[in-house]
């Protein structure tokens, strides 16, 4: 390979270690809290407060304006000029019309809360629920906002911190302090726990940014260049509010169609389907920043390199825990109480659909970070007007099921439209012989399990500990035979180099 391109298979190394075992924390965490919910406050506690900030979720990205996005492309861009006060100021706009905005939409749900849950959720016995979780619109909004600054200024080890550790830590120890030591076992005490991270880890991030001034002036920013960056971020913002919509339509309906305990089973099997896209989510938190100043520098091969590399990457690793997901479903289920196993089928549909968005990759921020993101839009309006009619005709006759199914379908075509559009505009597609590896060792390991479960059967984390650890080392050990590529090595040894470094400073 030559030397040229080893620079930013280094540079995805590296941000690749920051994020590696916070992702793993974070996910572990994820299911930890959920357990513990499910197992003491009950499914029917867990699906009433699941409902309701699925709804807030929607609000939530209403209230950042996808800013986010404007912050990540044009701060990109005016770094690469040499503009680092308009970088600064850039951040500055996005936080206060963030701030606005959510205040608005906080105002307006708490005014509104009663008619809100008698007419959108169906139900007027949320109305105080919603009132008490009002105010993390704001809240979260802004802390969304701030993650992603730290993204764009391609901090990923003090977002990876924050995001993956500093939340789940404090949002579980709020949770056992409630339940234990003032004895709230009813929703509110979920409610607290959920106030306490966000607080925290948003008054934390921003403090960070001020702190290292990363945050100026808003007038270092033109009129006119505020106004180019909202004019970016519209598409992409609707974009986001309809991928919102879409990820959350489902337990909104199922809430209106079905029961709450309905909704608890089929929020577990999303959570646990959330793991399959593991590296993808690794690698978003710099993919995009890093796809941004490639294409704005004129390093064309370098962008087409990142992104098949990345998402050969993504497909493996996704492609080893879907096959785990297939083997140890119901193991898995079974840790949140026995009710849940009815979601086993569910679990498979939704494992699915995640699979299908791993194998296309990062389209998404390659049509957006290469001047594309209007088509980012319309992908999303066609994914959520299939998945709405989907869930319409099946969730009253098969329940989670019919959702599942639903999300399957509309990530098919989804994904496949982004895909296509990215081909045609860019002429990139990300698959080759190099997926041959994954897909043998994928085939090996789950046969040699499949003939186990045959003839020794488990429950619960027996057969996930020990059959998932001899899944796991017949996977990776067929890889390791058929031998790594070379982009593999020199991104592995700089992941390697980067946590050593990152170990003998602390020592």
């Amino acid at each position: 390979m030559a030397k040229k391109d080893k620079s930013y298979l280094m540079e995805i190394g590296r941000y690749t270690s920051f994020s590696f075992i916070g992702e793993i924390a974070r996910y572990l965490f994820l299911i930890v809290a959920s357990a513990i919910v499910t197992n003491a406050f009950g499914a029917k506690v867990y699906g009433q407060y699941a409902y309701v900030i699925s709804f807030l979720t929607i609000i939530i990205t209403l209230s950042g304006l996808g800013l986010g996005s404007g912050v990540m492309f044009y701060g990109q861009k005016f770094r690469q000029a040499g503009q680092e006060s308009k970088v600064k100021g850039t951040i500055a706009f996005a936080y206060i019309a963030v701030a606005a905005a959510g205040g608005i939409f906080t105002a307006a749900v708490m005014i509104f809360a009663n008619p809100i849950s008698k007419i959108l959720l169906n139900s007027p016995d949320y109305g105080p629920l919603l009132f008490k979780m009002a105010p993390l619109i704001v809240i979260e909004a802004l802390y969304g906002l701030s993650l992603t600054v730290l993204r764009s200024l391609k901090r990923i080890a003090r977002y990876s911190l924050i995001r993956n550790i500093f939340y789940h830590m404090v949002r579980i120890s709020a949770i056992l302090v409630c339940f234990f030591v003032f004895g709230i076992k009813g929703i509110d005490g979920i409610v607290i726990s959920t106030y306490t991270a966000y607080v925290f880890v948003l008054i934390y991030s921003i403090f960070i940014q001020y702190r290292n001034t990363e945050i100026g002036n808003p007038t270092a920013v033109s009129k006119k260049e505020k106004w180019e960056m909202v004019k970016y971020s519209l598409p992409l913002f609707m974009s986001s509010i309809i991928s919102i919509l879409l990820r959350q339509a489902d337990i909104i309906m199922l809430g209106h169609i079905k029961t709450e305990e309905a909704v608890a089973i089929y929020k577990i099997s999303v959570q646990l389907c959330a793991i399959i896209p593991f590296f993808k989510h690794i690698t978003a938190t710099f993919f995009g920043p890093m796809i941004s100043s490639l294409y704005h520098s004129g390093k064309r091969n370098e962008m087409i390199h990142t992104y098949r590399t990345v998402t050969k990457w993504s497909f493996t690793f996704g492609l080893m825990i879907f096959l785990g997901i297939v083997l140890f479903g119901k193991s898995g289920l079974h840790i949140f109480g026995r009710e849940f196993i009815e979601g086993h089928t569910a679990l498979i549909l939704v494992a699915c659909g995640s699979m299908i968005g791993v194998m296309t990759g990062q389209t998404g921020s390659m049509n957006a970070m290469t001047g594309h993101p209007k088509f980012n839009l319309i992908s999303s309006i066609v994914t959520f007007t299939v998945n709405i009619i989907l869930n319409i005709i099946m969730i009253p006759k098969y329940g989670i099921v019919g959702a599942a199914t639903a999300t399957l379908i509309s990530a098919i075509i989804g994904n496949s439209l982004s895909l296509l559009y990215l081909y045609s505009t860019q002429k990139i597609q990300p698959f080759n012989y190099k997926y041959i590896k994954p897909l043998v060792a994928g085939a090996v390991s789950y046969t040699v399990v499949y003939l186990l479960n045959h003839m020794i059967m488990w429950d619960g984390m027996t057969d996930i500990l020990i059959k998932g650890s001899i899944f796991v080392l017949v996977f990776t050990g067929i890889i390791l035979i058929m031998k790594l590529d070379e982009e593999d090595k020199v991104i592995l040894n700089s992941m390697h180099s980067t946590i050593a470094g990152l170990l003998k400073r602390k020592n």
